[in-house]
């Protein structure tokens, strides 16, 4: 969860959601495997966090729950919010970020 909020602290709303999902998801990638994402990784984890957002934003108690958060936020914040920390914690899953040199 703590990367999931870092990644929304560090990486804030920029001119566009478009611009701000981008960003986020090389930041996660810099932060987890020391390296910017291929496109074919961009493409898997930007897939991944739109399945998510809008499957959290359809349940805003299941956001508020994974995330933990405030369940009378904005439902848009936790959709975002428990899409990020799901992002988060499949990179942290990966063999690279547990190897990474």
């Amino acid at each position: 969860r703590a990367l999931g909020r870092r990644l929304m602290r560090e990486v804030p709303e920029g001119s566009s959601r478009e611009q701000t999902i981008r960003e986020r998801i090389y930041r996660v990638f810099m932060l987890t495997l020391g390296r910017p994402p291929e496109l074919d990784e961009y493409k898997a984890v930007r897939e991944l966090y739109q399945v998510a957002y809008e499957e959290y934003r359809a349940q805003p108690d299941a956001a508020a729950q994974y995330a933990q958060c405030d369940p009378k936020a904005d439902p848009d914040y936790l959709a975002q919010r428990a899409a990020w920390t799901l992002v988060a914690r499949t990179m942290m899953n990966l063999d690279g970020f547990i190897t990474r040199d």
